[in-house]
């Protein structure tokens, strides 16, 4: 079976802003941004409405759908998986597109060729290297996981300095977006259609929302009270 003329939408919410893109297979590409985190459910319905408008496109002819999964914003992140759910469940079974969960932080790692970091808290935060998974680490576990590569970090981390020498390029992540939502293109296409599946994929979010660390705590009082 042929698949040169298979459409991807592509949805990247993680950092700040939310992207929208449609690729082919035949190489047909389209972009749009929005660079705020402001009405970012309205703005992704408004951006994927204008992607399908102005290339002619249906929901229906949707073969694909490639999502950023994290880590990175809580509330994008949700908003985009929200919106990849209900795509999937609201067209018809044999029209349901196929999808392709990817981290943003990793793909941004495969276009510097370089490690690049997303501080969580003082202490720890999101390390992804080219060609590994991105994990979470700690301050000490740095200097050992990026040995020679260069590095990059959202943000000041201020106590980074105290675990290695490595001089650290500062990122903004305004500025990741459009890098992100063309690698994920890139990488939709790539992957197409062997590493797409039909369940939505599991978010890796930067820190949960504030009801969620208040079951999490919940939970691990209740099993340390009955010694679990």
């Amino acid at each position: 079976m042929s698949h040169k003329d298979d459409v991807i939408l592509v949805i990247e919410a993680s950092f700040v802003g939310v992207g929208v893109a449609l690729a082919s297979v035949a190489g047909r590409r389209w972009y749009r941004s929005h660079p705020t985190n402001e009405h970012t459910a309205s703005e992704l319905t408004l951006l994927v409405h204008q992607a399908l408008a102005e290339n002619d496109v249906k929901l229906e002819d949707i073969s694909g759908l490639a999502v950023g999964v994290g880590p990175g914003s809580f509330t994008g992140i949700k908003i985009g998986l929200a919106f990849a759910y209900g795509l999937v469940g609201g067209l018809p079974e044999g029209k349901r597109p196929k999808i392709l969960g990817s981290s943003g932080l990793s793909l941004l790692a495969k276009y510097y060729k370089a490690a690049v970091l997303l501080p969580q808290t003082r202490t720890h935060g999101f390390l992804a290297i080219p060609n590994e998974k991105c994990q979470l680490v700690t301050l000490d576990q740095i200097a050992s996981k990026v040995g020679n590569t260069p590095l990059y970090c959202f943000g000041d981390w201020p106590q980074l300095s105290r675990v290695t020498d490595h001089s650290c390029q500062n990122l903004d992540q305004g500025d990741a977006l459009g890098k992100v939502l063309v690698a994920l293109c890139d990488e939709a296409i790539i992957s197409w259609p062997s590493q797409f599946v039909d369940t939505v994929p599991e978010p890796q979010y930067l820190r949960l929302s504030t009801a969620e660390e208040r079951l999490l705590e919940l939970r691990q009082g209740k099993e340390i009270k009955h010694g679990t």
